[in-house]
């Protein structure tokens, strides 16, 4: 734990790193990978189009620590952290090497800042960090143990059916191979998927979320097909699956994983998401729906160029057509008049626009999408004084 004086001191250096983060990230992984350059080696820790989550991994801890100083909460720091850590396939086995690599990589940059005190007390925050990760680990690995103990880490799927959703989304639909390496997933949980892509001669893993109720038969995932300059390996995987993947072919898959999940009170459910980013939020209004949870009000906002790439456009108006609780609100870039029948506006995500919903804090707040779409509606609902605590979400870029 820390001292007094040593949050002091990781609260006056803090800043100096945030502003020499491009400094700080590239003689981290530089003085690394020299030393150990097996490192590279392992599935997309080594691979430079990854730059992004690094960076973001960085920073992350950095604010983990700032707020560890000020004795505050640091929960969903940590859930992020250790969901990119699972995307990078970071093994706890790597902790202590990437830390003590960081920890050079801080003094480096702190220089003169950089005393024996400076050291110990960012050592000790690192290794609090460390040590939560790793009781959070093992905390999730007893649960899935105790609800499936003879499930192993990669299990095959089989592709049952591939069903186009919108003009560049589409659904597949997973089922197993060994009907026991399947278990429920919990409403927005996503699930690793690994391939071999012959374009790369090698085996590439990518992150998709679920976006089926939680049943015993199978996971469907909903992807978009990348039409920009294809850059990462997700999006590799991802254009992979679109244009190749058939039905009866088989991949491999994780157990459902990730702590953004639904959460059963009385409260209304607001879903914000921005294009694919909707893909874990239908799992959520789905699972809702079927279930009849209580009767607080639902509302789903959703932003798109248009009707003709949005996805489970026929799905939502079922939901709101026989569940009259869901109010589906949307975005679009094109406004198109065959959907007067839904409450729609132009642009992107507006609250000021919205009429049929007043947000306060008798809600849960479910933001999904890319970061950027993700840090403004946060900044939008934390300026209408909507309580932090009230507001989950998941970042998609760049990976989806």
């Amino acid at each position: 734990m820390l001292s007094n004086n040593q949050k002091k001191i990781v609260l006056q250096t803090s800043n100096l790193l945030k502003e020499n983060s491009g400094d700080l990230l590239n003689v981290f992984y530089t003085s690394l990978f020299e030393q150990h350059p097996e490192l590279l080696n392992i599935k997309n820790l080594g691979d430079l189009e990854q730059t992004e989550i690094q960076s973001h991994i960085l920073s992350t801890i950095i604010t983990c620590v700032e707020k560890i100083a000020k004795t505050q909460n640091i929960n969903k720091l940590i859930n992020t952290l250790r969901q990119q850590y699972t995307k990078l396939e970071i093994s706890p086995e790597q902790y202590e090497i990437m830390g003590s690599y960081f920890i050079q990589a801080i003094v480096k940059i702190l220089k003169h800042e950089a005393s024996a005190e400076t050291r110990q007390a960012w050592e000790t925050a690192c290794q609090q960090i460390v040590d939560i990760i790793l009781a959070n680990d093992i905390d999730q690995n007893i649960n899935i143990n105790s609800n499936n103990p003879l499930e192993s880490q990669w299990n095959t799927f089989v592709v049952k059916s591939k069903v186009e959703e919108s003009d560049d989304v589409i659904s597949l639909y997973l089922t197993p191979v060994n009907q026991t390496c399947i278990i429920r997933h919990l409403p927005g949980q996503y699930l690793q998927l690994k391939m071999f892509l012959p374009s790369l001669n090698k085996e590439v893993t990518a992150n998709y979320s679920i976006s089926s109720i939680p049943n015993d038969d199978y996971y469907r995932i909903t992807i978009k097909r990348a039409h920009k300059e294809v850059n990462t390996m997700q999006e590799r995987l991802t254009n992979y699956l679109y244009d190749h993947l058939a039905e009866l072919d088989l991949v491999a898959l994780t157990l459902p994983k990730g702590n953004f999940t639904l959460n059963s009170n009385t409260r209304d459910k607001v879903f914000l998401s921005g294009e694919i980013g909707q893909s874990p939020l239908i799992s959520m209004l789905e699972t809702i729906e079927a279930n009849n949870y209580g009767n607080h009000k639902i509302v789903w906002i959703h932003t798109s160029k248009n009707k003709n790439v949005q996805a489970f456009k026929n799905k939502i108006r079922y939901i709101a057509n026989n569940y009259p609780l869901v109010t589906p609100i949307m975005f679009y870039d094109q406004i198109d008049e065959t959907t007067a029948d839904l409450a729609q506006y132009q642009g992107q995500i507006d609250f000021d626009k919205i009429k049929e919903y007043t947000f306060s804090n008798n809600a849960d707040y479910y933001l999904s999408g890319s970061k950027e779409f993700v840090e403004k509606l946060k900044g939008d609902l934390k300026a209408r004084n909507i309580n932090e605590n009230q507001i989950f979400y998941q970042e998609y870029a760049p990976e989806q």
